[in-house]
């Protein structure tokens, strides 16, 4: 499975600094972490990565006029940059200190990627779609990230070479929580999901106790589809369909036993992060 390494380039992970383009569209940021505020946004390190890294970069050209405004934008193949307010939502529930080791579900154009990036020690992203894979590892390498690891694969399954992780997070709703990202986590670990339950999607922050789970809704959510073993399966059989009419190359995951494995699941019970 073809793994991808962003430039090792960039300032620490744990400061910030300041990146390439930061200066541009620098108000409507400040106007977007102002707001960001206002919806009750209050760990002041996310704020001040959202106040530093240029959205805009991510954003399709004729989309860069919306780029700071609190929605979401499409970023081609059936997907999204999340909005602002998501992003941000997802990073201040995982708790960050600057020392954690990250796994993220759905890298899409790499503008979340980069948050975390800058609140976290390594961030290791798992996206489906090769083209998209190839536009965040483009993205990441002119802002200077240096602490990425990125993957083309199934993020259903999460990524057991680097595992435990202090956190995993998904971009991408999913009909259950699909098992092997929480048996990657570390003991105190957090994993910050949306779920879909009888047509509703909930964001869902599961803390990891010994072999229990403790699982809190945070909200109410809209996120894409996640595609995968322990996603939806259909979507992914169609998706594959696709890419083989369009002529496209296929990079098809190596098997492993150790991969394909299903592990038995603790005990999972709901409580308070």
């Amino acid at each position: 499975m073809p793994i991808l390494k962003s430039a090792k380039l960039g300032s620490s992970s744990s400061s910030p600094g300041a990146f390439p383009f930061s200066g541009e569209y620098s108000v409507a940021r400040r106007k977007m972490v102002e707001e960001l505020r206002l919806r009750g946004i209050r760990d002041e390190r996310v704020l001040e990565v959202m106040g530093k890294i240029p959205r805009h970069r991510f954003v399709e050209e004729a989309l860069i006029s919306q780029a700071y405004q609190d929605t979401s934008l499409h970023i081609g193949f059936g997907q999204t940059i999340s909005q602002p307010y998501t992003v941000a939502i997802l990073a201040q529930s995982l708790h960050l200190r600057g020392h954690e080791s990250i796994l993220e579900i759905g890298t899409g154009c790499g503008y979340q990627t980069a948050i975390l990036a800058c609140l976290a020690k390594q961030i290791y992203s798992i996206e489906r779609l090769h083209s998209l894979i190839l536009k965040a590892r483009s993205n990441l390498k002119r802002l200077h990230i240096k602490n990425v690891i990125l993957k083309y694969g199934d993020g259903s399954q999460g990524w057991q070479q680097y595992a435990p992780f202090d956190s995993i997070v998904a971009a991408a709703v999913s009909p259950q929580i699909p098992q092997p990202l929480l048996h990657q986590l570390l003991e105190g670990g957090r994993l910050v999901v949306p779920i879909q339950r009888e047509e509703k999607q909930n964001l869902l922050c599961i803390v990891r106790k010994g072999d229990e789970y403790h699982e809190q809704i945070l909200e109410s959510c809209r996120f894409v589809k996640m595609v995968g073993k322990h996603a939806f399966h259909d979507q992914a059989h169609e998706s594959h369909k696709k890419e083989v009419h369009s002529g496209r190359k296929i990079f098809r995951p190596h098997s492993s036993n150790r991969r394909g494995q299903e592990l038995p699941l603790p005990n999972r019970r709901r409580g308070h992060p």
